[in-house]
């Protein structure tokens, strides 16, 4: 039967050693960042547009459904292409990962501030402060 060797030093596994990161591992991590960065983006403009999709256009019912959908499939280019500037491979590039980065986190956070927004709207804040 073979007999594990174990090291008994106190500092055994308890560092880490640094290496260079080789050039498509810095390839991978500047595109992490940038989905990242995109799925937070994101999910500030779900809350921002839902915000203002109640308090500003007073919108309810199917016009919220389908302004909601307008912001959740235009307002990505707009962040892609406009306000951040991000450079897309053209051989690995497609509009569906424009689209599917953050869409969860869009709707949650669209539906979360609208309802909480327009429920202070229709009862008023005086029934949540007393």
């Amino acid at each position: 039967m073979a007999r594990r060797i174990r090291n008994k030093s106190k500092l055994a596994g308890k560092y880490i050693v640094k290496r260079k990161k080789t050039k498509v591992e810095l390839e991978k991590d500047a595109i992490t960042r940038q989905k990242e960065k995109f799925y937070w983006a994101k999910a500030i403009t779900g809350a921002i547009s839902g915000f203002l999709g109640v308090l500003w256009f007073d919108l309810v019912g199917w016009w919220m459904l389908i302004y909601m959908i307008l912001m959740w499939v235009g307002f990505p280019w707009i962040l892609s292409f406009g306000l951040f500037r991000f450079r897309y491979d053209k051989e690995n590039w497609s509009w569906k990962e424009i689209l599917k980065e953050g869409a969860g986190i869009f709707f949650l956070t669209f539906m979360l501030v609208a309802t909480l927004v327009h429920t202070i709207k229709v009862v008023g804040w005086t029934a949540f402060v007393t």
